[in-house]
């Protein structure tokens, strides 16, 4: 008895700090990302070799960090971080796609 009150509360500590997380961390790291994909193509655009290879990692990790929102059906804090979620892991799939189908072909 005590086994199931005890699980039961680590489960409402567990889904404060989630729903904590969701409310202030979320929305920054969406955010940021727009951000890195916007560096990533400026650096494409430009030609700068050493920025091109330094944004597929931080666009990696903050796309992991946000990957239940991205590729779920999970829903972001807002509407409008929903729709820039999903914008974004579009975007994500189809740059995965498009660099293996160049790593294939070069």
């Amino acid at each position: 008895m005590t086994n199931i009150n005890f699980t039961k509360t680590a489960e409402g500590i567990v889904q404060k700090r989630n729903d904590r997380y969701a409310k202030i961390f979320q929305p920054l790291t969406l955010i940021a990302l727009v951000f890195f994909w916007a560096g990533y193509f400026y650096s494409l655009y430009n030609g700068n070799n050493s920025n091109i290879s330094s944004y597929p990692f931080l666009i990696i990790a903050f796309s992991i960090l946000n990957a239940q929102v991205l590729f779920t059906k999970e829903k972001a804090v807002n509407k409008s971080l929903d729709i820039l979620a999903k914008c974004e892991g579009i975007l994500f799939c189809v740059w995965a796609f498009a660099t293996v189908f160049h790593l294939l072909l070069f």
